[in-house]
């Protein structure tokens, strides 16, 4: 089975139409119902990234309402959402140094990192889908497969993972 991490920069297309919307939307609806992960610091940077959009009247206060009750619907229906803690955070730290990553990309490098783990253990693949090209070059030199849904081929690379799930 194929799974997906979200992290914001890719969870934000789905909410806020820009490049790499596309992606997004072929991802979340298949049927890929048991495969989306993401986590809390993901959702915490989304209502951020929402905020700052209407603070720069790149979107509405009403917009920002609908694409918030959207997005926690979606979440609680479809993803699985894996917690911050102590243990996640001392993974991150080494990523900072090594890749000079934010450390919310840190964060969702070191939980990339964590499922991967686990689902090879399962036989199941990993595809961490995200718009930050340093975060996406660092996920690869770790191993991990990452899509920028920003990328031209992005489209064509997810639409080859989904014929298992729909």
């Amino acid at each position: 089975m194929v799974h997906f991490y979200l992290d914001t920069s890719a969870i934000i297309k789905r909410y806020h139409q820009e490049i790499g919307s596309e992606v997004l939307d072929k991802i979340l609806d298949s049927k890929a119902e048991k495969g989306l992960v993401t986590s809390y610091w993901a959702v915490l940077e989304f209502m951020g990234a929402l905020s700052c959009k209407v603070e720069r009247k790149e979107l509405s206060k009403k917009a920002m309402g609908v694409a918030v009750a959207s997005f926690l619907k979606e979440l609680t229906d479809r993803f699985t959402v894996r917690s911050v803690n102590d243990e996640l955070v001392a993974k991150a730290l080494p990523m900072g140094l090594k890749y000079c990553l934010s450390s919310g990309d840190c964060l969702h490098l070191a939980t990339t990192l964590e499922l991967k783990k686990i689902f090879e253990e399962a036989e199941d693949q990993l595809v961490f889908i995200c718009a930050d090209d340093d975060l996406c070059k660092a996920a690869k030199k770790e191993k991990v497969e990452a899509i920028n849904p920003r990328d031209g081929d992005a489209l064509k690379l997810v639409e080859k993972l989904l014929p298992d799930m729909e």
